[in-house]
Formats: C-alpha cells, sequence, structure tokens
C-alpha cells in the first residue's frame, strides 16, 4: 500500500508538468506567433469589401465579405465557431413590380371611383357657395365656433367685484418683493462656481508641470508610436480615379490628395478626371500584429515609478472628491 504512494505523486507530477509546459507553450506561442490580417475594398457601381485575420499558419482564422450582403464566419481548424449572412431587400431597381391581370385592374379602378366622385360634388358645392356670396365650409372641420366672449365673461365672474385695477400695481409689487436679494444670491453662486473652475484648472495645470507627469508623458508617446508602428499596415496599395461634374471640385480633391502624398508616396495611384465624371476605388492593405511588444509595453509602463505615482495621486484624489460629494 505504501508502495503505491510514490506512483501516485509521481504521476500527478508528471501530469502538472504536462501542464505547466502546455500553458507555456500557449502562451509563447500567443505572444510571438504574430495574427495576420489583410483586407480589400473596390468601389465602382456599388461597394465592396474582404477582410481575412489568420494566426498559427490559419489554425484559427476569421473571414468577412461585403457584396450586398455580409458573409461572414471564424473557424478553428475545419471546426465552425461563428456564421453569419444577411440578405439585403431587393429596392430599387431591383424590386419587383405587382402585376395586375384586368380584371384585379378594373375591380381597384371601380373602388377608387366613388371617393373621386365624393370629391368632385364637394369641389363643386364650393364653386357654386362662392358664387352665391356665401363662404365655403369644409366638411372635415365644423365652423369655429368665437369662444372669446365667453371666456371674457367667465374671466369677470370669477374676478370678486370689490377688485379694481388700481390694485395691480399692489400686487406687482408684491410679486417682485425681494427681488435684488435673489439676484444677489444667484450671483454669488455663479462666482463660486467659476472659483471652483478656475481652481480645478489651476490644479490641473500644476498637476501636468510636474517632472514625474512630464516623465510619464514622454514614455507613453514613446510607447504609443512603437504600438502604431506594430499595427499599422506594412503593405498597402491601390488605385483611386475621380471626376466630378465641376472642373473646380475635381481639383480641389486633386490638391488634397497631392497633400497627402507623402502618406501614401507610390503606393497608391491617385488619377483626377477632369472631362467625365467617376469615382472608382481599388485599394489593398496587408499587415501583422504581434502581441509581445503590446505586452511588453504595458509592463514597462504599470511598473515605471512615474506612472505608480501618477496613478496613486488619482486614485487619491478620486476618494477625496467621493468623499466630498458623500
Amino acid at each position: 500500500m505504501l508502495s503505491v504512494i510514490p506512483v501516485i505523486l509521481k504521476c500527478a507530477g508528471i501530469l502538472l508538468l504536462f501542464l505547466l509546459t502546455l500553458v507555456l507553450l500557449l502562451l509563447v506561442l500567443l505572444l510571438f506567433v504574430p495574427i495576420r490580417y489583410s483586407g480589400r475594398g473596390l468601389y465602382e457601381t456599388s461597394p465592396e469589401a474582404e477582410v481575412r485575420v489568420s494566426w498559427l499558419l490559419k489554425l484559427v482564422r476569421f473571414r468577412l465579405d461585403y457584396k450586398s450582403g455580409i458573409d461572414a464566419e471564424a473557424r478553428l481548424g475545419f471546426l465552425k465557431l461563428w456564421s453569419m449572412k444577411t440578405v439585403p431587400e431587393e429596392t430599387g431597381e431591383g424590386a419587383t413590380e405587382t402585376e395586375y391581370t384586368d380584371e384585379e385592374f378594373t375591380e381597384a379602378l371601380e373602388q377608387e371611383l366613388p371617393a373621386e366622385e365624393a370629391a368632385q360634388e364637394f369641389h363643386e358645392e364650393q364653386a357654386a357657395a362662392s358664387e352665391e356670396g356665401h363662404p365655403a365650409v369644409s366638411p372635415e372641420k365644423p365652423p369655429a365656433v368665437s369662444q372669446a366672449e365667453p371666456a371674457a365673461a367667465s374671466h369677470e365672474e370669477a374676478l370678486p367685484e370689490e377688485e379694481t385695477i388700481s390694485d395691480a400695481p399692489s400686487k406687482k409689487k408684491r410679486k417682485y418683493a425681494g427681488t435684488p436679494e435673489t439676484i444677489d444670491e444667484k450671483f454669488e453662486k455663479i462666482m463660486d462656481k467659476v472659483y471652483s473652475v478656475k481652481d480645478k484648472i489651476d490644479e490641473g495645470l500644476a498637476f501636468l508641470n510636474e517632472d514625474s507627469t512630464k516623465r510619464l508623458i514622454l514614455l507613453l508617446k514613446k510607447k504609443l508610436i512603437r504600438i502604431l508602428k506594430e499595427i499599422c499596415p506594412r503593405d498597402y496599395g491601390g488605385k483611386v480615379r475621380f471626376g466630378f461634374s465641376d472642373p473646380f471640385t475635381t481639383g480641389q480633391a486633386a490638391s488634397a490628395a497631392a497633400v497627402l502624398y507623402p502618406v501614401y508616396q507610390d503606393r497608391i495611384h491617385v488619377e483626377p478626371r477632369f472631362d467625365r465624371e467617376e469615382i472608382f476605388a481599388d485599394l489593398s492593405l496587408r499587415g501583422r500584429i504581434r502581441l509581445f511588444p503590446l505586452a511588453a509595453a504595458a509592463v514597462q509602463i504599470w511598473f515605471s515609478r512615474d506612472f505608480q505615482k501618477v496613478f496613486k495621486r488619482l486614485k487619491n484624489r478620486n476618494k477625496d472628491d467621493g468623499g466630498k460629494h458623500g
């Protein structure tokens, strides 16, 4: 019995070591094997697009296509994890019109005739009334009854007889009594808010001018540039042709494209068309993302002294503000 215990402990240790090795292997693969992505967009008569994302030799992959509808799916090897497909309703030129037979068209026309005859009779009655000198009355809206006199009468009955016109100024005086004090109180509240906002602005400027905050901002800027270099596509290109009905508008668009030339350089061919109206674009990109540089940047920022100092100060400030509000 005692000889079985070392064997069980040995098997448990081997199993634990195997699981730990598997976790480390997956972590290394996740950090160092890049996630590859590619995309393509086309616009000629209608927009079209396709996106591909894959990882670990396309063992995990994602696909999205758009062409008059969305068609997307995610796969793990040969196993489909998720899929979505939408088919838009046909509208415009692709919509089918309802066709009527001769009998159905005759029935629909007979149903519309009574309404047309009633409208014609109504217009004839209006024309006859205008010739006789009487105002035409709309059948939908009855003539408006003047309610000014009854309303005035009821108002006079509600007022007491002792009340006269001379009482109005005294009422106004009583109504606006104490107005200067109210204005002073409102002015003091507004000034208190202005001073509180000014104090917060001064405190924020003093916080930004501290050495630790400045060093942290420089570190964040450096790491952000590194992350953008890692995320941005490494290869892109395509063709763009555009032309508008007004040559002046085409010239303005060409000027804007010339300003952006240092960004796309010779990878994207831009061709303005002044002789016709046209919009055509065929663009593609491809890149990869490694998670190790992103994780390394996050760890360096978290364990920096400046970040810890600024984080603690902001945390304590939020606690103080919460205690004040509470």
